[in-house]
């Protein structure tokens, strides 16, 4: 480390400067080397825990981004899939998957919510293709909240989620 290197110049420049048969002079070199060592094996800690942490984030995100595709693979195999929920699925309910995923790892609960959203989803799309109108806007009034968290999840705002879901609405009144 060049701070290190310069400040050790300077202690050893000025031991010869100022060394006139008192070892006063080593004594304080020496605690002021001391105190910069320390001060950089600190630093060298905090950057080896920064990076640790780093990779665990990684390794995490990575684990999650493979689980979430791994059940939108799943879901979109099903035959004949509204473009909306497919889309939706793929989009916005992947990144919710992921995020659940990442925030509430230890909450299994959170994530088969939102993996629930996503079949709830695919029955929504079966009722629209067999024209179960009455089902399917209870089904999709039900939904509501969860398809609104799930694109506020995605960094839409209220209005825009709300925007997002009458798109969903409106694909699957004419499937």
């Amino acid at each position: 480390d060049r701070e290190l290197l310069d400040r050790a110049t300077e202690i050893s420049q000025r031991i010869v400067a100022e060394y006139n048969e008192d070892l006063a002079v080593f004594e304080l070199a020496h605690a002021e080397l001391d105190a910069l060592l320390a001060q950089q094996r600190r630093r060298i800690e905090l950057q080896e825990q920064r990076a640790a942490k780093a990779t665990y984030g990684r390794e995490r995100l990575g684990a999650a981004r493979e689980q979430a595709e791994s059940a939108l693979s799943e879901r979109l195999a099903e035959p004949e899939l509204t473009q909306a929920v497919a889309d939706f699925l793929a989009m916005p309910w992947r990144h919710h998957v992921v995020q659940t995923l990442l925030r509430d790892g230890a909450d299994p609960r959170r994530h088969a919510e939102a993996i629930a959203l996503g079949d709830a989803l695919l029955m929504a799309d079966r009722m629209a293709g067999q024209n179960r109108g009455r089902e399917l806007a209870d089904q999709l009034l039900a939904l509501q909240p969860a398809i609104v968290e799930c694109l506020a999840s995605s960094g839409l705002d209220d209005s825009a989620a709300q925007h997002g879901m009458a798109g969903l609405v409106r694909a699957l009144a004419t499937p």
